[in-house]
């Protein structure tokens, strides 16, 4: 279901919001981000958070004017966001707002209404909170892959989409976006487009290939194989919620405790750092634009790399 974008931030009612105003500030926002190409999830996120703002700053008769509103402002509505909403959450509230003034400081052209100066600018981010994906553990990725095993058209897709899960990182949203025309058997990769719709190129691992073209045989003969689309369900297009609740049936039928489909993207870091990858290819291998990610995917499992690494050094040790 599409996500509505449009009407967020505007006042209830057919009321014209003010120029200057968070609300008209909100629709140009709006439509920038619509520029930029993100997706629905994210600006209805980003917009959510404005309308937080917006209802906090109404229900205690605070400006909702752009160059009214004060750094004093801003700390009392997440002070009050602290006692209700997780770190999480106060997190996104906090970079979505900053993004949003920054935006208005950015589009100032010396006319009423604008800022020259962000009232978040100074205002300290409320701390990140300290939680690590799990990694999958082996054997329960041993009985998964045991549960999609089989010669049917189900069983060669299911296999398929777990070993690509797992052999390269890939969102869920990126899986269920792919096309037939996605893979590149020759080049061995395989081309996702990822968050801000950029393309991405991966490589496959032999594995990936291996069961990715198992895959194709049996969808090569499938009644909806003209179709685009790479993943095919039942009634034509396979799409990435259809991953997460085939993911879910074959844990159920493997036996083991649901798995997320993001923990396969974390667990591929863990494997990736541990068989030695550089931070560049894993940045460039998972669409990752800040050199933080690589440490915040690859904390999974980082004592055990570290403990492995510590007795391969065999510090004080007999050579």
């Amino acid at each position: 279901m599409a996500v509505d974008t449009k009407a967020t931030t505007r006042p209830s009612g057919d009321i014209e919001p003010p120029v200057g105003s968070l609300h008209s500030w909100g629709e140009s926002w709006r439509i920038e981000l619509e520029y930029e190409r993100k997706s629905p999830k994210t600006i209805y996120s980003y917009l959510d958070s404005l309308s937080s703002l917006i209802a906090f700053l109404d229900d205690h008769g605070a400006p909702i004017m752009v160059t009214d509103l004060r750094r004093d402002h801003l700390r009392a509505y997440f002070m009050d966001m602290r006692d209700r909403l997780s770190l999480n959450t106060e997190g996104i509230r906090y970079r979505s707002l900053r993004r949003f003034f920054n935006f208005v400081v950015s589009e100032d052209e010396g006319v009423e209404g604008g800022l020259t100066e962000s009232p978040m600018r100074k205002l300290r981010a409320p701390p990140l909170p300290q939680f690590v994906v799990p990694v999958i553990p082996e054997e329960d990725l041993k009985r998964l892959k045991k549960a999609c095993s089989g010669k049917r058209f189900e069983q060669r897709r299911d296999r398929a989409i777990i070993q690509v899960l797992l052999g390269t990182g890939v969102r869920r949203a990126e899986l269920g976006g792919m096309t037939v025309d996605d893979i590149d058997m020759k080049a061995h990769t395989l081309s996702v487009v990822g968050k801000g719709g950029r393309l991405r190129i991966i490589g496959m691992t032999r594995a990936v290939e291996r069961y990715l073209a198992r895959y194709l045989r049996a969808r090569a003969v499938h009644k909806d194989s003209d179709l685009p689309w790479l993943w095919l369900g039942i009634r034509g297009r396979m799409t990435d919620s259809g991953v997460a609740q085939m993911i879910k049936r074959r844990c159920r039928d493997a036996g083991i405790d649901h798995i997320h489909p993001h923990q396969f993207r974390h667990t591929c870091a863990h494997l990736c750092k541990a068989s030695g990858m550089s931070d560049g290819d894993l940045m460039t291998t998972f669409g990752w634009t800040s050199m933080a990610m690589p440490q915040r995917y690859g904390a999974s499992n980082a004592v055990d790399r570290a403990v492995i690494a510590v007795r391969e050094l065999n510090i004080g040790g007999d050579r």
